[in-house]
């Protein structure tokens, strides 16, 4: 081979590596944009769950809270009826029947 021939040969290898790494750039970037693209997903989807995450604990909270105050309310109830009940032992009144309740509805 002579000087001439290996000098043109190196500067097709060089031009081919050239445009290779050229190629593998642009890929790359690709690449690096599809990273970032699914980071930012995956962000948003990590703040959706932190946001329902706090969303249940409220539900829970005011369901924990709802469940705590019809227990006091039954227990109101019972206690008013009791408490009807006895003063109608004492003072002799025959007692009303159920019934009236439905009434109120």
């Amino acid at each position: 081979m002579t000087v001439a021939a290996s000098h043109v040969t190196n500067e097709k290898f060089d031009e081919t590596m050239s445009k290779l790494f050229d190629m593998l750039e642009v890929r790359f970037s690709f690449i690096d944009e599809q990273f970032r693209n699914l980071w930012e997903v995956t962000r948003n989807i990590e703040l959706r769950v932190i946001k329902i995450e706090y969303s249940l604990e409220e539900i829970k909270e005011n369901l924990s809270a709802l469940t705590e105050a019809e227990g006091k309310d039954a227990l109101a109830s019972i206690n008013h009826e009791h408490r009807i009940s006895a003063l109608e032992r004492r003072s002799n009144i025959k007692p009303n029947s159920p019934q009236h309740l439905l009434e109120l509805d």
